[in-house]
């Protein structure tokens, strides 16, 4: 198997890295290739085959800086990660539904909005949404 990297560029000028296993055709074919989206962070697939959809509590928690955040997605669909203050503001789209293979992946968030603007310290939640699946997490962020 190949591993390739696709590099996002983000509304906000962001830089995007999804990396997926592919077939040595595919790998040909999407080399080089950059596409548009609107979300920021880094995921990474872990493999596995979960037999659910699951957003895990990310680690650690409190965290200065940046946080990791576990989901599993069982079939191949469109998913949403989103990072919601107290307020219930969307500040940050970690995956922006997205079409995911069936695997585990771990997202990293950098603790910033959109705009590349670091946040302040308190609470944040990630919520994870898919065709039959919808939970939310609580993040502490401390300074």
């Amino acid at each position: 198997k190949f591993l390739i990297t696709f590099n996002f560029i983000a509304n906000n000028l962001r830089n995007f890295k999804m990396t997926k296993p592919v077939t040595k055709r595919e790998f040909l074919k999407n080399s080089g290739k950059v596409a548009a989206g609107a979300a920021i962070g880094v995921i990474e697939q872990n493999g596995g085959f979960p037999s659910g959809s699951k957003i895990s509590q990310n680690y650690p928690n409190q965290f200065i800086g940046s946080t990791k955040i576990g989901i599993s997605v069982p079939k191949a669909e469109p998913v949403q990660v989103e990072i919601s203050d107290i307020k219930g503001n969307v500040v940050a789209v970690l995956v922006n539904n997205e079409l995911l293979d069936r695997g585990d992946y771990t997202l990293t968030w950098d603790g910033t909005d959109y705009s590349g603007k670091a946040l302040p310290g308190g609470t944040y939640f990630a919520r994870m949404v898919t065709s039959g699946y919808m939970k939310t997490i609580k993040m502490v962020m401390v300074q």
